[in-house]
């Protein structure tokens, strides 16, 4: 499934890679500022944006999913220098989309000592005890997690209790190791979300790449 990746890893020019995994119903800047300042920080040989098609732990998607691969395709050609890409693997799965099912295939194709890093937001990972087999995803990936400040979130089943070994305050041991390893970053924050923007997409026109917002416009999506 990831034969280009597996090719590179063997031919040793590839040796870390971070997923970005979500709905992006629509992408948006608030998606985009973060994804570019952490791959300005950190510099990861693939940062892989990774649409789901069947989100199990939020709202049904509203754009189709082709369009929705569009609107990124669209949104990421303004970033030429961040090595953006797009993995439509959950896309084409004839089932929910489970990240551990699919870090379960990377790990397939790479092998286990290759590190890869699973993006996620502070409120998703208070809600990591709610997603399938969830105890496994640190045996296949390390987390890098967006802090919050501004939000508090009760914490499931005493999350970051039964995490804390894994958290470290050192950024380099995200390339370091190829998974276990939770690390917590501020990369800044844009105030709007997909939900606010499907409610009012004109209104909200300033948060939404231009060649996304004409897409959204022409194809009268979110009206």
């Amino acid at each position: 499934m990831h034969w280009h990746y597996a090719q590179e890893k063997r031919q040793g020019i590839l040796d870390n890679l971070l997923i970005f995994g979500g709905t992006f119903d629509p992408i948006h800047q608030g998606h985009l500022n973060v994804a570019e300042n952490i791959q300005k920080h950190f510099r990861f040989q693939r940062f892989i944006f990774l649409p789901c098609k069947l989100p199990v732990h939020k709202e049904k998607a509203t754009a189709n999913s082709t369009q929705r691969i569009e609107m990124l395709k669209l949104a990421l050609a303004d970033y030429p220098g961040c090595r953006f890409e797009i993995d439509d693997c959950e896309i084409r799965r004839q089932s929910p989309s489970y990240m551990v099912t699919t870090l379960e295939s990377y790990r397939k194709d790479l092998g286990m000592d290759i590190s890869i890093t699973l993006l996620m937001g502070m409120d998703s990972f208070y809600q990591l005890p709610l997603w399938h087999r969830w105890t496994r995803i640190l045996e296949l990936a390390n987390l890098l997690v967006i802090k919050r400040p501004d939000i508090s979130l009760p914490v499931e089943d005493n999350v970051l209790e039964t995490l804390s070994g894994h958290v470290t305050d050192r950024e380099e041991d995200l390339k370091n190791n190829a998974q276990g390893i939770i690390y917590f970053f501020d990369a800044g924050s844009y105030p709007i979300s997909s939900t606010e923007i499907r409610r009012n997409s004109l209104q909200n026109s300033e948060a939404i790449p231009e060649a996304v917002l004409m897409y959204i416009t022409e194809n009268k999506l979110y009206s």
